[in-house]
Formats: structure tokens, C-alpha cells, sequence
């Protein structure tokens, strides 16, 4: 987004404190060369409040119902107040994003003996906390940092609601970066078994011995074929996933758990959910799955998406400490369950990020998108 503003009633010969300069260095923002310093402040403040955006960031974007709503009047306001003798501090600090990680980011930054290849990634992560900026504000927002493989609800663009680990694609079926909204919670949720999945299970298939609560659907005609039936035994492998589903019906065992929340229809591949293996996140591995996200806390997750609902009782579960262990919840069927208000989801690949269990600032790059 190019900003072209006019800064009337400046001082006369104004120029850049370096001051501001400096400031924005240890951000990763460089102040252009080209144009009179009046527009370059004006620029510079823009990037320092909402970044520089190429490709880098997103894969896919869902601008139409998460629209950029970038603040201009108020980098004007900004630039004016600085150029006319305004503590270019206090103003600039209004601007900058408010993401509890972001500070800890500007810390690391300005610190000596960082290698080359980690001030890059923090750069990387600086701006695209700037580029989230533009879509403040939100009540409330979902962030999803795939190298981190951490999941985090912030209200009002700063504060922290709710925190927990994820599994993310390994690097041979990666998890895109996109944005978009949050529209539902599917309960006890069917499971469609992914492409990758379908070989193993193919010897039942074709013996007519797959466990309970598997069945095989036709697409043309949504017939059901359960288990026992003969015609499984006729279906070739090549048809699995092109005209036929293979299917699990709704259970605490289910591959999706008891949760999974979905996105926008153009979305849909993608979604979060819980997990039949739950233990999976007492272990270290956070690359597991075929792309979707495997949530540690998603009935928490579930239940904060869905208080604004007077209709909604909270899902219960036993808290297992690196997991949580659905119990009490009495019905045990498919219910679809749309998410009130505008919740929008950020899946970002953020290659440098803030550990608050170690208590600094740590460097991954999972499907190495940026080692060079």
C-alpha cells in the first residue's frame, strides 16, 4: 500500500531526527531515500505502525470479510504533530502494535552478536506483526505462529486470552498461511479419512473388516456402504477420495476428537480440531499432521468461541496437564454450532518468536522457507 500524504504547516528546513531513525532500526524499518523528508516521515511512520507487505506472509486471504482498515488519518495526524515539534516518541509509540510478542521481538533486535541469518528471521517477524496491525481492531482474534506451533486468543489486540501448543503439517504436507473468519464449531464431528490414509486401510476395506463406526460413502449418490458390505470389495483404490469417502462417525475416538472449528467455505480444507491422540502432545514433535491444526486445549478453545451464546453449556473435561480429557459431556452426536460476532484467524509463519517458558526469544524455520 503506497502512502502518499502532504504534511502542511512543517518547520521550515525540516528534517528526520535521528533519533526516529535509530528507533526504527532496531524495528527492521529503514526510512526511504527518495522524496522530501516531510513524506518520508510520513511513510516511515506508516511502516513502523503497519509494515511492508509482499508475499512473503500470506498464501492465501480472505479480504473481502477481513478487510486491511490501516489508520492514514492518523499517520497525517502523526507526521504533522512530529513535523510541527511533537515529541516524536510519545507519538510514534501510539502507532506501533500492541501484540504482547512484539516488544520482546524489538528487544532481541537491538541486541549485538546476532547472526545474520537470525536477524533476518526477526526482521521477518517485526514486520509481519505490523502488517497483523492493519487489521486491528478486533475484540477478539486467533493466531496461529506455525514455527512456533502455538495458538493464542488476544483481546483487543494485546491481551492474551488463551494459550496453547498445536500440531502443524510436516514439511511434506505444510500448513498454508492465510486469514479469514471463524464461522463454526462442528460437535462431534464426523472424520473423512485424508488420501495419505486411505492405503492402511484398504486390507479392511476390501475383507469387509473395518472397525466399527467406519462406513464408506459414494459421492454421486451420498450411498452408504457400511463395513460388511460386499460392493466394498469391488471398490478399486485409485476411486478412494474421488468418488468414494471413507468415513467415521461421531465418538470420543474419532481422529477429529470431539471438536473442530471451521472456517469460511472457501476455506474449508483447513480447519482446527481436538485429537483421539491426545498424548501426542506430552511429546515434542509439533509437525504431525496433513495440514490441519491438532489443538492441545479445544474444548477451552470451543467454550471461548461460543460464551456469547445463551443457548451454549460448556463442554467439560478433565485437565490432563499437556492435554485435556473430554468427561460429563452426556450427548455424544454430530451438532454444527455457528460462532457469534466477527472472529477473524491468522495462520502466520513468524520464523522468529517469544518463549515465555524459556524466557527469550527463539529462531525456527520448520518447512525452511527462509534458511538460506
Amino acid at each position: 500500500m503506497l502512502l502518499t500524504i502532504s504534511v502542511k504547516a512543517q518547520r521550515p528546513g525540516y528534517k528526520l531526527p535521528d533519533g526516529l531513525i535509530r528507533y526504527a532500526s532496531q524495528r527492521g524499518v529503514k526510512p526511504e531515500a527518495a522524496g522530501t523528508d516531510s513524506l518520508r516521515l510520513a511513510r516511515l511512520l506508516f511502516a513502523l505502525a503497519y509494515g511492508t507487505k509482499d508475499r512473503t506472509y500470506f498464501d492465501y486471504a480472505d479480504r473481502l470479510r477481513v478487510p486491511e482498515q490501516p489508520d492514514t488519518a492518523g499517520i497525517r495526524a502523526a507526521a504533522i504533530a512530529i513535523a510541527r515539534g511533537s515529541n516524536w516518541e510519545a507519538v510514534v509509540n501510539r502507532l506501533e502494535p500492541r501484540f504482547p510478542e512484539y516488544q520482546q521481538l524489538v528487544k532481541a533486535n537491538s541486541q549485538t552478536g546476532l547472526s545474520a541469518q537470525n536477524r533476518k528471521w526477526l526482521a521477518i517477524s517485526l514486520n509481519g506483526y505490523r502488517i497483523l496491525n492493519r487489521y486491528m481492531p478486533y475484540d477478539r482474534m486467533l493466531l496461529i505462529n506455525i514455527p512456533q506451533a502455538v495458538l493464542t486468543v488476544i483481546d483487543n489486540g494485546s491481551a492474551t486470552k488463551l494459550r496453547m501448543n498445536v500440531k502443524v503439517g510436516t514439511s511434506r504436507t505444510p500448513t498454508p498461511r492465510f486469514y479469514t473468519l471463524v464461522r463454526q464449531v462442528n460437535l462431534y464431528p464426523y472424520w473423512t479419512a485424508p488420501k495419505p490414509e486411505i492405503d492402511g486401510y484398504l486390507p479392511k476395506i476390501h475383507s469387509n473388516t473395518l472397525p466399527p463406526a467406519f462406513y464408506v460413502v459414494r459421492k454421486k449418490d451420498s450411498l452408504r456402504l457400511d463395513g460388511n458390505d460386499r460392493k466394498l470389495r469391488r471398490i478399486p483404490a485409485r476411486k478412494f477420495n474421488k468418488k468414494y469417502w471413507l468415513k467415521k462417525g461421531p465418538g470420543t475416538d474419532n481422529p477429529l476428537g470431539v471438536v473442530r472449528i471451521n472456517f469460511q467455505e472457501s476455506f474449508e480444507d483447513i480447519y482446527l480440531h481436538d485429537t483421539n491422540e491426545r498424548t501426542a502432545f506430552c511429546q515434542t514433535p509439533s509437525a504431525l499432521s496433513h495440514g490441519c491444526i491438532r489443538l492441545q486445549k479445544p474444548l477451552s478453545l470451543a467454550n471461548l468461541l461460543l460464551e456469547s451464546r445463551r443457548d451454549w453449556t460448556p463442554l467439560r473435561f478433565q485437565d490432563q496437564g499437556c492435554y485435556q480429557e473430554p468427561s460429563g459431556n452426556p450427548v455424544v452426536e454430530n451438532r454444527p454450532v455457528l460462532v457469534k460476532g466477527t472472529i477473524p484467524v491468522f495462520i502466520v509463519y513468524f520464523p522468529a518468536f517469544y518463549d515465555p517458558q524459556a524466557g527469550k526469544v527463539a529462531y525456527r524455520d520448520v518447512y525452511k522457507k527462509f534458511t538460506e
